[in-house]
């Protein structure tokens, strides 16, 4: 399981930004917002069986929360 959400922090960090991508996705803190979310989201790529299912979208919604990728901070930060 970390291995995945290593994995997919890794490509949520070097993807290209795509409109409304984040829109619907609640914070973590969003208790009862978020554990709904997560349920919705395996049901939608059929994976509700999948008792580790959930755990893969938290890394979804930490970038999301963050509002920034990693490449765009290390950019910023070279670039001055």
């Amino acid at each position: 399981m970390i291995s995945n959400s290593l994995f997919m922090q890794s490509c949520l960090d070097s993807s290209r930004p795509t409109p409304n991508f984040c829109t619907d996705v609640p914070k973590a803190t969003e208790f009862v917002k978020s554990a709904q979310w997560r349920v919705d989201q395996c049901s939608r790529v059929d994976l509700s069986k999948d008792s580790y299912c959930q755990q893969l979208f938290q890394p979804v919604q930490e970038f999301c929360a963050r509002g920034t990728r990693k490449s765009d901070e290390n950019r910023n930060t070279n670039s001055y």
